[in-house]
């Protein structure tokens, strides 16, 4: 039960990525759920750290509106979902293999750190991409926003990688 509790607060999920984007599920920590949480949100209670509760969350006053959302942002999202879609595939699949919660926690750790390198790479801060989630998640404009332009990439992607048919070579 504890492993599922931390799951859900590192805003893993099982889904497949094409799922998002074809709108069958919501996208990744839909429904309020964070996607990178602070280290304190994932300290035990006995290391010391002040758990996240004890902070308001940053996102209480958001300081963009959906309508303010660029195509650049939207672009920078879906970057960074196609990139946190394996990191997330293959921590789901050791967390749920664990019984070890010394290596549990090393595992979600890893994790925060790499997802929170992907954001960062991608040219946003955790909490801009927090935040930008959030609206995704709350606003169907720019829900569908997003998702249209993640089955874009990921149709583009499919036909790139799908073998081209040989070219028959003339006969003299």
């Amino acid at each position: 039960m504890m492993k599922l509790a931390l799951l859900m607060g590192l805003g893993l999920r099982l889904g497949s990525l094409p799922a998002w984007a074809q709108g069958a599920t919501p996208l990744p920590w839909a429904q309020g759920a964070t996607p990178l949480p602070s280290p304190a949100a994932t300290a035990s209670p006995t290391s010391g750290e002040t758990p996240a509760t004890a902070t308001p969350s940053p996102l209480a006053s958001p300081t963009l509106t959906p309508e303010q959302v660029t195509d650049a942002q939207v672009e920078q999202l879906v970057r960074i979902l196609l990139e946190l879609d394996p990191l997330i595939r293959e921590a789901s699949a050791q967390l749920r293999e664990t019984q070890n919660e010394e290596e549990y926690e090393q595992i979600m750790r890893r994790t925060e750190t790499q997802a929170s390198r992907i954001v960062e790479e991608q040219g946003l801060t955790v909490l801009q991409y927090r935040e930008l989630m959030t609206l995704a998640n709350e606003n169907p404009v720019l829900n569908q926003r997003v998702r249209v332009r993640l089955q874009e990439v990921l149709q583009k992607r499919e036909a790139s990688n799908s073998p081209k048919p040989a070219t028959p070579t003339p006969t003299p």
